[in-house]
């Protein structure tokens, strides 16, 4: 796992806890992760509709900076939660894809391809 191979580098104890892909079970591990007599340092989590708001407030409860990866947070949910260090302080930053420029080049990788099918493929992870 690339996040795992960057902590070794660094010389960060990293725990990961793999969660079921859903909101349900995001919230269940992430609140137990969070509630748990050993803290993390850290809390870093995707963005689930439904669970990131009680995941942010247990984060907050507990004194555990958050940070949010790998997707953008819905409308809805921007409304409520606002940004990093607004509502929540320990909320201390999200990085977000640009999904139009990842379909930009993958529509171009795509089309290079069909014109050019002796094009290798390489496996980037």
């Amino acid at each position: 796992m690339v996040m795992q191979a960057a902590a070794d580098n660094l010389d960060i104890d990293l725990d990961v806890v793999y969660s079921k892909s859903n909101t349900y079970s995001n919230r269940k591990d992430g609140l137990a992760l969070l509630k748990n007599k050993e803290k993390p340092d850290y809390f870093l989590t995707g963005y689930w509709s439904g669970a990131t708001n009680d995941l942010l407030q247990e984060a907050e409860k507990q004194g555990i900076k958050t940070f949010i990866f790998n997707s953008g947070i819905n409308a809805k949910d921007r409304n409520k939660l606002g940004g990093p260090r607004d509502k929540y302080r320990s909320w201390i930053g999200q990085m977000t894809p640009d999904d139009e420029q990842a379909g930009f080049e993958l529509a171009g990788w795509l089309a290079k391809k069909q014109r050019h099918p002796e094009v290798q493929t390489r496996k980037l992870i």
